[in-house]
């Protein structure tokens, strides 16, 4: 394949986009807004009782999601079953809502949530990325009462966590990096006041920290919300992925072709 061919192949792969029309500029300033409306206009007040996933492991997963979803079908586009199946629009819609169902289902894994009170913590799988969207149960009851102890764990093939020791069954694994700083600060804090058998461990192993107030020193301060310059560009990066594979995938599978007037060099 000489070097024309590949840059076909590839125009073709990202088509309608490309730097020559103005679509991809529309998403990049479309990814913009929504970078500042997602972290900073519509952000969830966060307090005790429930444990969130991270927007930024969110938006991750999503890029991975929607690009899989949509090189399924166009690495088979050639295939006489893909060729046969996309004859029709109606067999054209069925195969966008496929896509887009299977990855709902994969999405679930980080749409997440811990939900917690005096006694108990359980974990939840929402259908959709809203705070009011159907969810349902995904692990065991973490009973307060029935932890032994406490501590941090980390190994080189597996994302760091920690685990609780339990009277009764196994060990219990939490993994805090895909959910927000301040919710899992805000929990730790609360089974540290509730379980006082825990409070060594807990000073001990989470986070590093020195003291229990240096944790409730951050939460009073709310020394989470700030602007970065890094997560700016990877969230804005994100969203415009997610943006750009989805607007692919429904143009590649319902076979719509645009007319751009090509801005040439």
């Amino acid at each position: 394949m000489d070097t024309n061919e590949k840059e076909d192949s590839l125009e073709e792969f990202l088509y309608p986009f490309s730097w020559r029309n103005p679509l991809i500029y529309i998403v990049l300033v479309i990814s913009i807004c929504l970078y500042f409306i997602i972290y900073f206009i519509h952000q969830e007040n966060e307090t005790f009782g429930i444990i969130n996933a991270s927007k930024g492991t969110q938006i991750a997963v999503g890029v991975i999601v929607v690009w899989f979803f949509y090189g399924i079908p166009y690495s088979s586009r050639n295939s006489h079953f893909m060729q046969k199946f996309q004859e029709s629009i109606v067999s054209r819609v069925i195969l966008l809502i496929i896509a887009i169902l299977l990855a709902m289902v994969c999405m679930t894994s980080v749409w997440k949530f811990y939900e917690y009170d005096n006694q108990k913590m359980d974990i939840y799988s929402r259908i959709l990325p809203f705070k009011n969207a159907p969810y349902f149960k995904t692990g065991e009851t973490l009973v307060f009462s029935n932890i032994k102890s406490f501590e941090y764990y980390s190994k080189v093939d597996t994302q760091g966590g920690y685990r609780f020791y339990l009277h009764n069954g196994p060990p219990y694994n939490f993994t805090p990096a895909s959910f927000t700083r301040k919710s899992v600060d805000i929990f730790m804090n609360h089974l540290y006041n509730e379980c006082d058998w825990l409070q060594d461990d807990i000073e001990k192993n989470y986070n590093n920290i020195k003291s229990i107030e240096n944790l409730r020193k951050r939460i009073e301060k709310d020394e989470y919300i700030k602007f970065n310059i890094d997560y700016f560009i990877l969230g804005v990066l994100g969203i415009s992925m997610i943006l750009i594979g989805v607007i692919r995938l429904i143009v590649f599978t319902l076979k719509i072709r645009f007319k751009f007037r090509s801005v040439k060099k």
